[in-house]
């Protein structure tokens, strides 16, 4: 390391580390949708999936290949209730599945920034390192509260709307159900509760290990001084 340059903190080092393994290893996203078994994705699972879809390879039948594949559904789900909700819902439910869509982009770039952090304390720069685990923790935190608010979107507009529905076709929801009244709000609630889009411990480590990249000390510096052994 050339005189003047300053060593970086083991502590540092160790939150690179971990932000690229939890990118790799653990999951960051869970999906739920009716009918279909539950989904979860890495970060670098979320890579491919872009990868995939960029070379037109296509998906597997059956549970959503993608997260883009999820959002489909979501929106496909949405789009047949549409109109038995309220204009304000429409308006909330559009913005929050237009913000969505960010979602598998901002997942990756946070990837893409563990990355470049790591780079950045093995060959020092400071300043690179800074930049990287800020766009990270903003990147991270954006899908976490994304998904959550587009979680709690989807099951609140989606339970209004089908109260509207079961107001005008009650009897033939209920007759689906086998249940009655009573059957046709437990199918309902199982409808909406079943979907949703749950940020998992790999995205809140990932947080983290940005946010102890800008609060951890830089590390000695190393100053090359006249007569110094």
């Amino acid at each position: 390391m050339r005189p003047g340059s300053t060593a970086p903190a083991w502590t540092t080092l160790i939150a690179a580390i971990l932000a690229v393994a939890v990118t790799v290893a653990v999951p960051a996203l869970r999906a739920t949708a009716p009918l279909t078994a539950p989904a979860q994705w890495t970060i670098a699972d979320l890579a491919a999936g872009a990868v995939h879809a960029a070379t037109h390879r296509p998906a597997p039948a059956g549970q959503p290949d993608t997260l883009n594949d999820w959002l489909g559904q979501a929106r496909s789900l949405w789009r047949q209730f549409h109109g038995a909700a309220s204009p304000a819902g429409q308006r909330r439910m559009s913005a929050a599945l237009a913000l969505a869509a960010l979602i598998p982009v901002l997942a990756i770039v946070a990837g893409l920034c563990a990355l470049l952090s790591l780079l950045f304390v093995l060959w020092p720069r400071r300043r690179w390192l800074i930049g990287a685990a800020m766009v990270g923790a903003a990147s991270s935190a954006y899908v976490i509260a994304a998904s959550w608010w587009l979680t709690h979107m989807v099951r609140a507009e989606l339970t209004q709307a089908f109260a509207v529905a079961q107001q005008r076709w009650g009897g033939l929801i209920a007759a689906l159900a086998g249940g009655g009244s009573s059957g046709g709000n437990a199918l309902t609630a199982a409808l909406t509760t079943s979907l949703g889009l749950e940020p998992q411990a790999g995205l809140y480590v990932l947080l983290l290990a940005f946010v102890a990249m800008l609060l951890l000390p830089e590390g000695r510096g190393r100053k090359a001084t006249n007569g110094s052994a």
